[in-house]
């Protein structure tokens, strides 16, 4: 409701002082980000097979990063797809209707892979991925001596960046595609997406530092 009444701030604090609605929240994406890691793990452990040292480890990382934004697209188009048909199912459309303009998850599941590769997050998703992965292919974490605090917030700044900017402008075609106003609950996806994207960020850059054993 502060989100509605355009308390942004307000809205930021009420889920700040309540974790447990981004807990909620988060529970929501688990199955969105097992598949996306999956899909990373997978291609990297195809493209590292029958190469070795440094060849592999960039052939590895590759892969993993063409899959995560691969999978974003493909998953979160589907999403949508879905959100749209029965939105506009709800709102009357005839079933055509509904069915042409849930098309509009496939352009809007691309700008959100679009927006990944642009903020370098898909790099950091596909490294976490990588990250207990043996051999080759998980050798493209950082090494030893980065440092911990800065690759943490650097994490934490790309995730949720890229959050925000992608939960906005899935809201926004949504909404356009099923004729509601344009920023009709676009503030709340975008703010909580933010909040939530901070705190994954910060534990998947960990994720990437290499520890080497004593």
């Amino acid at each position: 409701q502060l989100f509605d009444r355009g308390d942004i701030g307000g809205g930021v604090m009420q889920y700040a002082m309540n974790p447990e609605l981004l807990v909620d929240a988060g529970i929501q994406s688990v199955p969105y980000m097992l598949g996306v890691a999956g899909l990373s793990r997978a291609a990297a452990g195809r493209a590292a097979a029958g190469l070795t040292g440094e060849a592999a480890a960039t052939a590895a990382s590759q892969a993993a990063v063409r899959a995560n934004l691969a999978g974003q697209a493909g998953m979160t188009g589907g999403q949508i797809n879905v959100d749209i048909i029965n939105q506009a199912r709800e709102q009357g459309y005839s079933e055509e209707d509904a069915q042409l303009r849930g098309l509009a998850g496939a352009p809007i599941g691309l700008l959100t892979a679009g927006i990944s590769k642009l903020t370098g997050a898909a790099d950091l998703e596909s490294r976490a991925a990588q990250a207990f992965m043996s051999g080759a292919a998980g050798s493209a974490v950082q090494n030893k001596g980065a440092n911990i605090m800065a690759t943490v917030l650097a994490g934490t700044a790309r995730e949720s960046g890229e959050e925000l900017l992608q939960s906005g402008q899935e809201k926004i075609g949504t909404n356009l595609a099923v004729g509601k106003p344009w920023n009709e609950g676009v503030a709340e996806a975008a703010s909580v997406s933010a909040m939530l994207g901070a705190v994954l960020g910060g534990g998947m850059a960990s994720m990437t530092i290499r520890r080497d054993s004593p």
